[in-house]
């Protein structure tokens, strides 16, 4: 077993009793968890589940552009993970970050739909 796998299960199962999940600790562990996270997104809550989604897209785009004396086989294998769930992390509808004006030319970053509309995220599904 992999320490980092084993440090993912343990969090994702206190976040499924209650207790806080720190998705950009999550996935920012190393390649061997990104399998693991990958297949427990839909046992987070959506602001997480977007949060380990867009940080996984980001960090795993251009892993294919590491030099071959840094080559490994979990990271070959989280990228090949991260392109087969790319279609479905793209799908999670999101909320989108929105600018609102605090002041007279000052405006600051927000994490809303919209007014009075909760985030909305179907049940994640792994790609087929």
């Amino acid at each position: 077993m992999n320490p980092d796998a084993l440090i993912l299960r343990v969090n994702v199962a206190r976040a499924e009793a209650g207790e806080g999940f720190d998705a950009a600790y999550a996935a920012n562990l190393s390649a061997d968890a990104v399998p693991r996270l990958l297949s427990s997104l839909d046992r987070l809550d959506v602001a997480e589940r977007c949060r380990a989604a867009e940080i996984l897209l980001s960090r795993w785009d251009h892993a294919h552009e590491h030099d071959w004396r840094s080559w490994n086989a979990a990271r070959l294998r989280a990228d090949r993970e991260v392109k087969r769930w790319r279609p479905t992390l793209e799908a999670l509808n999101c909320p989108k970050p929105q600018e609102e004006v605090v002041g007279p030319g000052v405006t600051e970053r927000g994490d809303r739909n919209g007014p009075g509309s909760p985030p909305r995220s179907p049940r994640v599904h792994p790609p087929g």
